[in-house]
């Protein structure tokens, strides 16, 4: 159905059925159907991508049902649970926020004016569960929008504030699994801007080795005398064990092992070209390189190998 909605959107709108409903109508009734709350999460895991096809190729045809459709990918996300369904519905907002659609500040309004559960607006839902999951996304194309989207996200006065999960909290009790059930994992709470750059500076280390995501010590020693960034033999750089998710392949260079990619929508993003050490550097040196309070907190909020990285891309 992807496919067909890029090649001849304008026939399925022109479609009209004996009752005169249009494809256009059954795609929308397709979509609600695979994100109703009771329906199997792993029978739409590529829902996101659906929906952003929709929403690229419709123009002024969903003016009229996008509020209902975002709410409903919202309120789907605040109960999902599958790691890959979670990821192709933050997908939908990232690539809202980074193609720009429609405005960016129309769909942060529309968020945090929507009530989730646990008294949350949609907007600090979205931030949190998007902060949570960013480290394990997967995909050489998603993994570039989730973090130019997270960096466009910040920009947002609104989400300054906002507390998300941090680093986990190192016990050095030996955990069994019974006691890991009734002791779960416990986070410290950091606030969104300094979860970006800690995802961001985690992100910049996988793409420079190529590597994924390694450990970095707290001291931000590497293991190696040299000071030079190592390859994927020696590691490098590493983080909190909760911020722990190795990328490898996925988020490196190049797009080796894949299948070439082939949707002209996606080549022809300019996020899909981009060089993501680079391109990362690049925004820390633009945004942190001006000072201010923000920016000290968020420099403040680092761990002692963060900040040693930190401290190389902005040479």
């Amino acid at each position: 159905m992807t496919v067909l909605i890029s090649k001849d959107f304008a026939g399925i709108v022109a479609w009209r059925d004996a009752d005169g409903k249009t494809g256009l109508d059954y795609v929308i009734q397709f979509v609600a159907k695979l994100l109703d709350p009771i329906a199997e999460e792993s029978g739409a895991i590529f829902i996101g991508g659906l929906i952003t096809k929709l929403i690229t190729c419709s123009g002024d045809a969903l003016t009229d049902v996008l509020p209902e459709l975002l709410k409903a990918v919202a309120l789907r996300l605040d109960n999902a649970k599958n790691a890959s369904f979670i990821q192709t519905l933050v997908m939908v907002f990232a690539q809202l926020f980074v193609r720009e659609t429609y405005p960016m500040d129309m769909i942060v309004s529309f968020l945090a004016g929507l009530e989730c559960k646990g008294g949350r607006n949609g907007l600090e839902m979205l931030v949190s569960v998007w902060c949570e999951n960013h480290g394990s996304f997967v995909g050489f194309y998603e993994c570039k929008v989730s973090a130019v989207g997270l960096a466009k996200l910040m920009g947002d006065a609104r989400t300054v504030g906002m507390i998300v999960r941090g680093d986990i909290v190192v016990t050095e009790k030996i955990m069994t699994r019974s006691r890991a059930k009734k002791a779960p994992d416990t986070y410290t709470n950091v606030v969104f801007g300094v979860k970006v750059v800690k995802l961001l500076v985690a992100d910049y280390v996988g793409y420079m080795t190529g590597c994924g995501r390694e450990e970095i010590s707290e001291d931000g020693d590497d293991g190696s005398d040299s000071g030079e960034w190592e390859d994927c033999g020696g590691g490098f750089a590493g983080f909190e064990a909760g911020e722990l998710a190795t990328l490898g392949n996925l988020v490196s260079g190049g797009a080796k092992g894949f299948d070439k990619e082939t949707d002209a929508d996606v080549i022809g993003d300019p996020v899909y070209g981009y060089d993501m050490v680079e391109w990362i550097g690049l925004w820390f040196r633009e945004v942190l390189g001006g000072g201010g309070e923000i920016v000290g907190e968020c420099v403040r909020g680092l761990s002692a190998g963060e900040k040693e990285v930190l401290e190389r891309v902005m040479q």
